[in-house]
């Protein structure tokens, strides 16, 4: 027999039309899958108690009767049925009056329900004001969790537009705002909240030491192992162990992010997994796999409405295309992510997909434009406190300007040496990634300044490395620049060429591929500077450009 709803909640469809939100949104928020959600607007289901709650709170600022009226639930036995059962689980509040003290935990726990559906349609700047709103109005009133729970909320719009000053000190208003009241769960997910901004912000150490703490105060209170925000904590540490150069660790956790996904109703956690796993196939230079477990990424997280992840993983599938040597096809898809992400008002992760197109435009020979991007990626790093992206900026600065002066008629390649030198030296790069990069242009700065001996030294060492730890695509980098060494050194550099174009040959950069073939052209034409013809881009001068 077909069931039939009590209620009509058909009406619930044109709410979030009018929100510009998504049945799948509404449903993460409700912690459902979406086809219960579709049952309900089709009049086959009526939501749970504990759901109607939450709706009462999304759509009608926490007045129940209201609720039922607009279900059409008009009768007294109805009425009198829908409030017993949602008394089983809270006291029903009829009207957000902000200005009466009994009011401000139900309205707040409005605010909590709406800021939820919020970030969940990445209208993260509307969940930020309102959470401020509640916190002037709340910071006249004792404290309260609930005051907490307005900070975390707040700290949570911040960190996805990227503002990660802001995101820590909200974060850790929540920790202070009542501790004594704080339960240990609610400042394990603070924990959690930290460890995240840290990680976005390159602070790796600090990040690890958040996330340990947060798990450690889970496993102690008991927590389910699959509550949302250890899940989380595991999938960041796992992100962490991959921008430390530890993939094996990084594959570990990414493990139990899919174990633990698998018990929840919903499937991001799942998406999560797949992009995670993408990633670590990425920095392992196995970039054609990291390109299908992206698409499948992308596709997971569009079918489930999960707009923010859909977005990042266009974003490395750009990175994958431009390390592969499809330039233009990276530029392009990078170009449009930014505008993606700035819809968002996400410009901490818009300026990064700007040092994406800037290295596509570096190797095309458009230099000018490459350092207009970096310098402005590097501005919004300094606005966001991003220690990584400012990283990577300046990286890219410093190789725009080495381009730049190869193609002078008497470059000063020691000048740039010692400006490099200068930087670099003072500063903590946590990231295996971009610690790579310096490397590598610091030994290219040595070669092209005539020290052959100590780049050589340098590519070398880093290639050992890199070889170790399973780094594929920066150990062929650093056999290419080994083999340029030898050549003023008089020695045969035809060996490390070659090891180098069979690993790019197996990984699949193009422009690895015409490099290492014009190492291997110059070792076999005795002195004859007749380069290999490719229509991939060439480094200017002989100079290695790595990106």
């Amino acid at each position: 027999m077909k069931t039939k709803s009590i209620g009509n909640w058909a009406w619930i469809q044109t709410a979030l039309e009018r929100r510009s939100l998504s049945v799948s949104s509404l449903a993460h928020v409700l912690g459902v899958v979406p086809q219960a959600v579709r049952k309900w607007l089709k009049g086959a289901s009526d939501p749970s108690a504990e759901h109607l709650i939450k709706l009462a709170n999304i759509f009608t600022g926490g007045d129940l009767n209201e609720l039922a009226a607009r279900a059409g639930m008009n009768r007294v036995d109805e009425l009198l049925n829908l409030n017993a059962q949602l008394r089983a689980f809270a006291s029903p509040v009829q009207a957000p009056l902000i200005d009466q003290p009994a009011f401000i935990d139900g309205t707040a726990h409005t605010v909590i329900e709406s800021n939820r559906l919020l970030i969940e349609a990445y209208r993260y700047r509307e969940a930020k004001l309102q959470s401020q709103r509640m916190i002037a109005h709340l910071l006249g009133h004792p404290p309260s969790l609930l005051t907490a729970r307005m900070w975390c909320d707040l700290a949570r719009a911040e960190n996805m537009l990227g503002n990660y000053a802001q995101a820590i000190e909200a974060a850790t208003e929540a920790q202070t705002a009542d501790r004594k009241r704080l339960t240990t769960v609610q400042l394990a997910e603070t924990h959690g909240l930290i460890a995240d901004i840290l990680r976005a912000q390159g602070n790796l150490t600090e990040s690890r030491a958040r996330c340990d703490e947060a798990i450690r105060l889970y496993r102690h209170t008991g927590a389910s192992p699959f509550d949302d925000n250890l899940i989380w904590v595991m999938f960041d540490l796992s992100r962490l162990a991959d921008l430390e150069g530890r993939p094996s660790e990084a594959l570990r956790y990414c493990e139990e992010v899919r174990e633990r996904s698998k018990h929840k109703p919903y499937l991001d956690g799942l998406s999560l997994e797949v992009w995670q796993r993408a990633r670590i196939h990425e920095m392992l230079g196995d970039l054609g796999q990291a390109h299908l477990l992206y698409l499948e990424a992308r596709q997971r997280c569009r079918d489930i409405g999960y707009t923010l992840w859909e977005a990042l993983s266009t974003w490395r599938i750009a990175e994958v295309l431009r390390k592969q040597g499809q330039l233009l096809a990276a530029l392009d898809l990078a170009e449009r992510t930014a505008s993606t992400f700035a819809q968002m008002e996400n410009h901490n992760q818009q300026a990064t997909l700007w040092t994406v197109s800037a290295a596509c435009w570096l190797h095309l020979g458009q230099i000018k434009r490459a350092t207009n991007l970096y310098t402005r990626a590097l501005a919004q790093a300094g606005v966001d406190d991003d220690v990584s992206l400012r990283q990577r900026a300046t990286l890219g600065l410093q190789l725009g300007a080495l381009a730049l002066e190869s193609a002078k008629p008497q470059p000063n390649y020691a000048a740039l040496l010692a400006q490099a030198l200068a930087h670099w030296a003072t500063l903590v790069v946590h990231s295996h990634n971009i610690g790579a990069y310096i490397s590598l242009h610091l030994a290219e700065l040595f070669r092209l300044s005539g020290n052959a001996a100590e780049a050589h030294n340098r590519y070398a060492a880093l290639a050992h490395r890199c070889a170790e730890s399973g780094h594929q695509l920066e150990q062929a980098h650093g056999l290419l620049g080994a083999a340029a060494c030898k050549r003023p050194l008089g020695q045969d550099g035809r060996a490390d060429a070659q090891n180098a174009l069979t690993i790019y040959n197996r990984i699949g950069c193009g422009w690895g591929q015409v490099q290492a073939r014009n190492a291997i052209a110059l070792t076999e034409t005795s002195g004859t500077e007749t380069l290999h013809q490719s229509s991939q881009p060439s480094n200017r001068a002989g100079v290695l450009l790595f990106v």
